[in-house]
């Protein structure tokens, strides 16, 4: 699991490789996840990977990572991971003289 160092909207962006089964020839899948910081899942945890078979699709996309709700969460996450900087709106003020 890698930390993007980006943000959407408020939560971190990881880039999770997830090996599908115990075999030598598993498959392993790589895909973001977004999360909230202190639910991200610890290095070597588990994640939940639905994969439809497919590699032909219009999308492009076929394979979704998810958090698993049983999976560990780094107990370090939001030491590691600090928040979304602060967005600033900038205001345009208009002369109605």
């Amino acid at each position: 699991m890698v930390w993007e160092r980006r943000y959407l909207d408020d939560d971190p962006v990881f880039t999770v490789a997830a090996r599908l089964g115990d075999s030598p020839e598993a498959h392993v899948v790589s895909e973001k996840l977004c999360i909230l910081r202190e639910q991200a899942p610890v290095v070597g945890g588990t994640v939940v990977v639905i994969h439809d078979q497919h590699t032909d699709l219009p999308t492009g996309v076929t394979v979704l990572i998810e958090a698993d709700p049983a999976g560990l969460c780094d107990p370090e996450a939001l030491e590691k991971y600090p928040p979304a900087p602060r967005r600033i709106t900038e205001l345009t003020v208009k002369d109605t003289a």
